[in-house]
């Protein structure tokens, strides 16, 4: 309401002002159109800027501008208060001055009282008033209505203020943001947002928005309105228009409007948490230091890109909520846009802390991520078992450490790691010797308390120490122990029970083989490693005569007795033996083993039960798939797979494939898919598979039935004629013959009828095209009544016959027009004239009518007359009147005999198209002369 006033008093002091400067008028020759504004003007003030002037006789409710800019080198005058015209002319005289800019461009004026003046800019200096300001006294220094700068002598006062969005137009459920930028000199001053309803015949003020800007501070503002849901249209298409307002005291500066559409609720939704809310805290080594990272939140309403985040942290367990944080929290970050890290300093050292991460959008709604706590950690773990180090399964060149795992202060146990140094001199007894001297095997390994040392050489005394490490870095030293390595091992293993193999489980392809584990003086029994050898040949007696034939079967394995063996062929003896070796390389061969499979006598086992698929199915083509096929010798890259087709189904075994069958190719092996060509379209086909494996035994597949697909189009029946009956003005039935098809029987097939009023439905592309559809598809008809049609129309039709496979045929186009039964249109409103009038005879004339369909040519007339005047219509003139001649057609003119002197008589004229309606003229009245 204060804004409304305010405009309200603005108005009043324009016009009471308007008419003054009438008297400036004679003076300066000021235009009529100019506007006056309101303005304060102090001692040592400047003006500069651009000044929005409201257009001349504007309402309070416009928003319509004028601008105006004042520059450098534009003349001013400056004019004080005055009451009459002789106040004005002699100020005028005495007192007007013109006024120069300073340097910066401002208007300068000097040792002037503060009081009520009126400015004049003369901007062409041609002596007309193109700017006119009146100034009255003001505390404040901006109007409602008008934007401008104000300026003493080389010092800001109070900078306008500036307003922005960061759009023009919101859905509704939004919140709007506006941004305010400004400066204040001399004390702190409370800048609020206004929102104004700008719909209406009077403004009124829907929200407001506070906050303050510090004294001597340019600060700009972000102000968050929720748009309610009250404020959106009746519908979701209309857009209300609002207006924001900074004001700054009483006074309102410059606006920006939107508008608002939709009519969903305002956001009251909280952001989600990046990742489930999680946070992770590392400490740094100085541990008075910690960065926490997590994942950025995401918003219904908010982008994600302007999510604030805030973070709090606590030495105690009681930040868990954003309540808590608020609460119980020291910030470590303030708000801050768009970001997922922060590092936080002066930190106390061992302290246990809690830290969390507050998310906040756009409308202000705040959610929490989960709170996690950490400890600054600078004390190294404590090495377990007092840094005890032991070994066993000492070796020529391995042997295992062995120590107990270490606690820490801060890091669990199970996240301590562990790095083994060893040295030939004992000079790892400190972290630093260990990494400057020490050699490193392997690399650092969480949670572990053992470790394999290999790589050693034999005979020689080595020193070991572990270093544990946790979390922050921080590492610790075990007890150094020493080892001597044995002596390099140079004695072979012993073959188990004397090297005897063993065979069991014979078949065509394959076997099993058996031996009793072998011993060794160093190397456990359960390390010894065994490689199987294989040949059809006698020669693998020897370790030599093993590795050079080259028949190993697999690589080495560690302690084993038994292995299966695969792939072997049929009815053929074998020689198998196998080297032991310790881990020092040394190897024995136990004693070479004579089997011979037994004979191939099994088919090969279709896969998938035998099931056969068909894709890409086409006229005449296909491709089969099927699943590779299994036996019990022959690998499955051995098989080999041959296919067979029929038109009939005969080919369900494989002596009926061979026998019936039409092959495709010839076999081929580790197939499972073939393409067939050549087929016969719309024909159904019987598919099969033969298997064979290498010792020549056979298996048949699963017999599959496809048919190739029907491309060919139905044929229309007698040559696709549609003939039509029962046509009347809207509507007529459609006949045509049953089409055929080569696949479809006739009942199947299905026919759609099309019309349309343009000669355009000649195929089934046109049809589809450019046709009207009537109804839809139905099967076995010959018949279609057709309803809603125009009268007096011609159109055509057509029938599209489809059959099972989609394909289509278009029938011949039926022409026919719907029955007429508009009547005639006489020429000339039914005008009628008479002419050559005589006592027994005249001449009348017409103008020729016009029809729907029927073409002039072809309208007929006939002529009638009546000494009655109560006949009006068609059916009263051919009832009561008499005709002269009878219909003739295309005439405009007749002459009519046979009549009696000084006698009245009433004529018409009936005309009739070529569906027999009949319009009637006007009546002409005339009388024969005596």
């Amino acid at each position: 309401m204060k804004k409304i006033i305010c405009v309200l008093c603005i108005t009043i002091l324009v016009s009471i002002f308007m008419s003054g400067c009438t008297l400036l008028d004679k003076i300066l020759g000021k235009d009529d159109d100019d506007t006056a504004v309101t303005v304060v003007v102090g001692d040592n003030y400047l003006i500069n800027g651009i000044v929005n002037v409201p257009a001349a006789g504007a309402s309070k409710a416009t928003t319509e501008k004028v601008q105006y800019k004042i520059q450098a080198g534009v003349v001013a005058y400056l004019l004080s208060d005055f009451a009459t015209e002789a106040d004005l002319l002699d100020f005028k005289n005495k007192f007007l001055q013109k006024i120069t800019t300073n340097s910066l461009g401002y208007y300068v004026f000097n040792g002037l009282a503060k009081g009520k003046y009126n400015l004049i800019f003369d901007a062409n200096d041609d002596g007309k008033c193109d700017l006119f300001i009146k100034s009255v006294e003001s505390s404040e220094t901006v109007s409602e209505t008008v934007q401008y700068f104000v300026r003493e002598y080389n010092t800001l006062v109070n900078a306008i203020y500036s307003i922005t969005a960061d759009k023009s137009e919101y859905d509704h459920g939004n919140s709007a943001i506006f941004t305010v930028t400004g400066y204040n000199k001399d004390e702190d001053k409370e800048v609020q947002i206004e929102i104004w309803n700008e719909n209406d015949s009077e403004k009124y003020l829907l929200k407001t928005a506070k906050q303050t800007v510090p004294k001597a501070t340019t600060t700009t503002l972000t102000f968050i309105v929720t748009i309610p849901s009250e404020w959106a249209g009746s519908d979701a298409t209309s857009k209300p228009s609002y207006r924001a307002y900074v004001a700054v005291g009483e006074n309102q500066l410059s606006s920006v409007g939107f508008s608002i559409s939709g009519s969903a609720e305002g956001d009251t939704s909280a952001p989600t948490t990046g990742n489930s809310g999680t946070i992770a805290a590392v400490f740094n080594q100085d541990t008075t230091s910690v960065t926490l990272t997590w994942t950025k939140g995401t918003d219904t309403v908010t982008d994600s890109t302007k999510l604030e985040y805030i973070v709090y942290y606590s030495l105690s367990n009681n930040i868990d909520t954003a309540e808590n944080a608020k609460k119980n929290g020291t910030i470590g970050m303030s708000w801050t846009a768009d970001t997922g890290t922060i590092s936080i300093i002066g930190l106390v050292s061992e302290t246990q802390y809690y830290f969390n991460v507050l998310s906040k959008d756009l409308s202000g709604n705040v959610t929490a991520y989960t709170m996690i706590s950490a400890k600054g950690d600078a004390t190294g773990p404590a090495s377990g078992n007092s840094g005890t180090i032991t070994t066993d399964n000492v070796g020529a060149e391995t042997l295992t450490l062995n120590w107990t795992k270490a606690t820490d202060a801060v890091s669990v146990q199970g996240t301590l790691q562990y790095l083994v140094y060893f040295s030939t001199s004992n000079n790892l007894d400190t972290v630093a010797n260990c990494e400057a001297i020490g050699t490193t095997f392997e690399a650092y390994t969480a949670n572990i308390s053992s470790k394999n040392i290999t790589g050693l050489t034999s005979s020689t005394t080595y020193y070991f120490n572990v270093i544990v490490k946790d979390e922050a870095g921080n590492k610790s030293l075990y007890t150094t122990v020493t080892q001597a390595t044995t002596a390099p091992d140079t004695v072979d293993p012993i073959p188990g029970n004397s090297g005897t193999i063993t065979t069991a489980s014979v078949a065509a392809a394959s076997l099993t083989l058996n031996w009793t584990a072998g011993t060794d003086n160093i190397t456990d029994q359960a390390n010894l490693k065994y490689l199987v050898y294989k040949s059809t040949s006698n020669n693998i007696d020897t370790i030599a005569n093993c590795e050079a034939n080259d028949t190993a079967v697999g690589t080495y394995t560690a302690n084993i007795t038994t292995t299966d063996l695969n792939g072997l062929l049929p009815s053929t003896t074998y020689y198998f033996n196998l080297i032991v070796k310790d881990e020092a390389g040394n190897k024995s061969v136990y004693t070479t083993v004579t089997q011979a499979t037994t004979a191939d006598t099994t088919n090969p086992t279709p896969g998938n039960s035998g099931i056969i698929t068909s894709a890409s199915v086409s006229s005449t083509s296909l491709t089969l798939n099927w699943t590779a096929a299994t036996d019990d010798v022959s690998t499955q890259a051995n098989l080999e797979y041959l296919v067979y087709y029929s038109a009939s189904n005969n080919i369900t075994s494989v002596v009926k494939c061979v026998e019936n069958g039409t092959t495709d190719g010839v076999y081929a092996s580790n197939i499972t898919t073939k393409n067939i060509t050549g087929l016969s379209s719309s024909d159904p086909y019987y598919f099969n598979v033969v298997v064979r494996d290498e010792a020549g035994h056979s298996a048949i597949f699963s017999t599959l039935t496809q048919s190739t697909i029907d491309n060919i189009n139905p044929t229309p029946g007698n040559s696709g004629t549609i003939t039509s009956a029962s046509v009347a003005s809207t509507s007529l039935t459609l006949n045509w013959t049953a089409a055929t098809d080569d696949y479809s029987t006739p009942a199947n097939l299905q026919y759609l009828a099309y019309y349309s009023t343009n000669n355009d439905i000649t195929s089934v592309a046109n049809c589809e095209d450019n046709g009207t559809a009537i109804g839809s598809y139905a099967s076995n008809i010959t018949t279609k009544g057709v309803t809603d049609l125009t009268s007096s129309t011609i159109y055509y039709f057509n029938v599209v016959v489809r059959d099972e496979a989609g394909n289509q045929a278009a029938f011949s186009p039926l022409t026919q027009a719907t029955t007429d039964i508009t009547n005639p249109i006489p020429g000339n409103s039914g005008t009628i004239t008479s002419a050559s009038v005589s006592s027994t005879s005249l001449t009348l004339n017409w103008t020729a009518a016009t029809d729907n369909f029927s073409s002039q040519a072809n309208l007929e007339y006939l002529v009638y007359y009546s000494e009655l005047g109560n006949i009006t219509n068609v059916g009263d003139w051919e009832a009561n009147g008499n005709f002269f001649g009878s219909y003739a057609s295309n005439i405009t003119t007749k002459s009519v005999t046979g009549l009696s002197s000084s006698k009245t008589y009433y004529f018409n004229v009936v005309v009739k198209d070529e569906a027999e309606n009949k319009a009637v003229y006007s009546t002409l009245l005339q009388a024969t002369n005596p």
